[in-house]
Formats: structure tokens, sequence, C-alpha cells
């Protein structure tokens, strides 16, 4: 069997046409692992500034509360003090109106003495 030129040519052109077309098949295929690629960059940056306006919203609300426990412990001290403040005063109205009890008895048994001395 010969061949001629034409029958090669056709042959080369079928072999060379699949092998193009595997060549395109790959190109395509790498151009969409490109583009995954570029997406997957894009979602994990898109990621890492998210990441990071948590971490510095989380570092504002540690120091907000930081400052309210500061506040919180600076009232439970002020409100100690005012308990204790009030127990003092309640502690000397009663001293000072037991005093006023006693001096009242006083001078009530001074009156009974002499009004029975007088009379």
């Amino acid at each position: 069997m010969e061949f001629s030129c034409l029958d090669c040519s056709v042959v080369l052109n079928k072999l060379l046409g699949s092998e193009l077309n595997e060549i395109l098949r790959k190109m395509c295929y790498r151009n969409s692992l490109n583009a995954q690629i570029t997406q997957e960059r894009s979602r994990a940056e898109a990621e890492r500034t998210s990441h990071s306006a948590v971490q510095q919203q989380l570092s504002e609300l540690e120091k907000e509360k930081v400052l309210i426990d500061l506040e919180l412990k600076d009232a439970v001290a002020r409100h100690k003090t005012e308990l204790s403040r009030r127990d003092a005063t309640i502690s000397n109205v009663c001293v000072n109106f037991c005093n006023l009890q006693y001096l009242f008895l006083l001078l009530h048994c001074l009156f009974v003495c002499t009004y029975f001395y007088y009379y």
C-alpha cells in the first residue's frame, strides 16, 4: 500500500489536530485553575481583612471592659465608704439619743427630788 502526500497530510493534520486539541484543553484547564487561584486569594485576603477588623474590635472591647471594671470597682469603693459613713452617723445618733435619755432621766430625778425636798 502506497501513501500519497495527500494521505500523509490528512494523517498529519489529524495527529496535529488531536495534539492541538489536547494542548487547548490543557490551556483551558490551566486558565480555569488560575481563575480559581485568583478567586481563593481574593477570598483569603477578604478573610484576613475581616479577621483584622474583628481583632481590632475585640481589642477595643477589651479596653472598654477594663475601663468599666475600674469604674465598677470605684463605684463599689465609694458605696462602701458611704455605708461606713452612714453607719458611723447612725451610731453617733444612737449614742447621742442614749445620752439624751440619760440626761432626761437625771433631770427627772432631780426634779422629783427637789419637788419632794420643798414640799
